[in-house]
């Protein structure tokens, strides 16, 4: 399905809302799957407004940050961010997993990075 499903039962399609200003969400990541897997990447969200992603606990006992959905013309998908993608720290090189609950805090962190 394509679109933001923007309602107050989807979380992540309301995050962007949150975010406002002119900051950019930057992290890195590390695809488990798509056309590139174990690629170790950085990914910056330059404009406020939705990141056009929805992302679920990763079932790897520390409940990290995976991608299940990319929206079409999101600003996840021009960052190149695909299903399968692991959300890491910036600067760790892809070892440092993000917890999901700690992605949607940091998200919609005023003071996000």
């Amino acid at each position: 399905k394509k679109g933001n499903r923007n309602n107050k039962k989807n979380p992540l399609a309301n995050v962007g809302r949150a975010l406002g200003g002119n900051r950019s969400f930057q992290g890195g990541g590390q695809s488990l799957g798509g056309t590139q897997p174990g690629r170790v990447f950085q990914v910056t969200f330059p404009h406020p407004g939705p990141l056009g992603m929805r992302i679920e606990k990763r079932a790897n006992g520390e409940g990290s940050a995976i991608v299940s959905v990319v929206i079409e013309g999101s600003q996840a998908e021009a960052a190149g961010l695909q299903r399968g993608d692991i959300l890491c720290y910036g600067g760790t090189n892809g070892e440092i997993e993000i917890n999901y609950n700690q992605f949607l805090q940091l998200a919609s962190s005023p003071d996000r990075p």
